[in-house]
This record gives C-alpha cells, sequence and structure tokens, in this order.
C-alpha cells in the first residue's frame, strides 16, 4: 500500500484555550507538514475575549513545535461564526487543492487523519463525493464498512476539496 501524503490541515479558532490546547495535542499526534490556522479576534468591548484570544495565538506559538510550515491568520475583530468560518476556509483554498478542517472545539479520534487522507485521494476525482466526514451521529447503524455515503453532510471535524468548496459555497 503507498504511503499518502499528509493532508494539509485548517484549524478555525477563537476564544477558548482550553479546547485549543487539547486539540494541538491531538494533532501532533499526526504531525502534518502544513497548518493553516485562522483565529476570530475578539467581539468588540468584550475583555474576556482579548484575553482568551490572546491565549490561543500564544498556545498556537508555543504548542505548534515540531517541523511544519504554519500559515496564520488572526482577525482583529470579531467576523462571526458564519464570516470566519467562510474566511478560513478561503484562506486555506487559496493555496491548497484539499484539506481537513477542524473548529476549536472539535477533538479528533486517533484514526480520523488517516482516514481522511485516505478517502480524500480514493475520491478526489469522483464528482459524487464532495466531503468527508469525521462524525457518524448514527450510533446504532451496522454495516460491515468502514464509512457509508450520505447525502447530510456531517461538518464537526471534515475534509473537503478546494473544488468542492467553490462549487458550492460560491455557486
Amino acid at each position: 500500500m503507498k504511503k499518502l501524503k499528509k493532508t494539509p490541515v485548517l484549524l478555525l479558532l477563537f476564544n477558548r484555550p482550553k479546547y485549543t490546547l487539547q486539540l494541538i495535542k491531538q494533532l501532533k499526534k499526526y504531525l502534518p507538514t502544513k497548518i493553516y490556522i485562522h483565529c476570530d479576534g475578539p467581539r468588540e468591548g468584550n475583555i474576556s475575549d482579548k484575553k482568551n484570544c490572546k491565549k490561543v495565538i500564544d498556545i498556537i506559538k508555543e504548542k505548534i513545535d515540531w517541523n511544519c510550515q504554519k500559515n496564520l491568520k488572526i482577525q482583529k475583530n470579531n467576523l462571526g461564526v458564519r464570516d470566519a468560518i467562510i474566511t478560513g476556509i478561503d484562506f486555506l483554498f487559496k493555496k491548497e487543492n484539499k484539506g481537513i478542517i477542524l473548529e476549536d472545539s472539535i477533538i479528533p479520534a486517533d484514526q480520523f487523519f488517516s482516514f481522511c487522507d485516505c478517502l480524500l485521494e480514493r475520491y478526489q476525482r469522483n464528482k459524487n463525493v464532495s466531503l468527508i466526514s469525521g462524525w457518524n451521529p448514527i450510533l446504532n447503524f451496522k454495516t460491515n464498512n468502514s464509512y457509508i455515503f450520505s447525502e447530510f453532510p456531517k461538518i464537526w471535524g471534515w475534509a473537503t476539496w478546494k473544488r468542492t468548496w467553490l462549487l458550492s459555497y460560491y455557486n
């Protein structure tokens, strides 16, 4: 079996240093060679946000200590959830053709990254597959397969291609 190239990872962060620290600990097991980090800014007049956003940035600078290309975009002002996510994904796909996307409160299982790497490679030319989800809300679903196909995307830990992002969001 051929060794897959590690997929670039996008971290969508805000004001939750505790979760950011947990996410980076899990990410360190994967050791991606390219990390894109988008930090939304503090809400206007919110002192707690300002303090916690700074803590998140300090954690990123201190804890992502392995050899990798870090691409950091820090918002000075708060964009809000919707616009921060869109801006972050745009930031990733300006340079990459595929990526794994994680919000700060998503702590993926150890096998999540290799699962995404494998399926991104397998379905890269299949226009019927638009994303790889790492979250399965159907806990009692019985199957002998390691994954299923669904018309309902789950975006709590996911991976996709630039082609899909451009089609889904900009059309």
